[in-house]
């Protein structure tokens, strides 16, 4: 439905950042839930398992890559949602059962930057869609929300936050597979790559 709508509304000046994306690996906490039951509880209770195995893994935190949700599918009508809450590390560690780890693949990414609440970021998310569809860019990863700042930094006031709303490009290289601690269960293999990314 949101690919008709935005076919069918004029073009805004809207237009994302590009930025080129190191590679990096992640700890993560894979999820499948409706939108409408995320919460401060549930993230902190993610990176807390996240963090605790950090630590027995011996796993340094990623110097520039931030906390994140990667989101393998979404469905819009439903809200329900499959993701990943992670945290990006500088090298690829193992992990216990209830945990997965991940490779984000180095490569062009737009970015559209998002300031304020956690619960006004649907907007950005619209506006990275609808400029996907209307430019029919060919995507080549799963979507990624990075919490550039936040409670986490010790910056208290929600108007603050920044975080980024991030499409890998078609070029990026395939390797954003995840793997779940000792359920050696693949990843979703059947995403979109035809530019919904999942959020169809």
């Amino acid at each position: 439905d949101l690919k008709i709508l935005v076919e069918e509304m004029p073009r805004s000046d809207f237009e994302p950042q590009s930025m080129e994306m190191e590679e990096f690996h992640y700890i993560g906490k894979k999820m499948e839930m409706n939108v409408a039951d995320l919460s401060q509880e549930v993230y902190a209770s993610a990176f807390g398992e996240i963090f605790s195995a950090m630590v027995v893994a011996g796993a340094t935190p990623h110097a520039s890559m931030k906390s994140m949700t990667v989101w393998h599918e979404f469905d819009q009508e439903t809200l329900d949602g499959v993701f990943e809450i992670a945290m990006p590390v500088t090298s690829a560690v193992e992990v216990g059962e209830g945990l997965t780890t991940g490779t984000i693949a180095a490569g062009s990414c737009m970015v559209g930057e998002h300031v304020g609440s956690y619960d006004t970021s649907a907007d950005m998310w619209y506006q990275m869609e609808g400029y996907v569809d209307c430019n029919r860019i060919e995507l080549g990863g799963y979507p990624i929300e990075m919490y550039m700042n936040g409670p986490a930094d010790q910056e208290l006031d929600p108007n603050n936050w920044v975080t980024h709303i991030i499409y890998p490009l078609a070029d990026a290289a395939d390797t954003r597979d995840s793997t779940e601690g000792t359920d050696d269960t693949s990843d979703v293999e059947d995403h979109d790559r035809d530019g919904d990314a999942g959020h169809d």
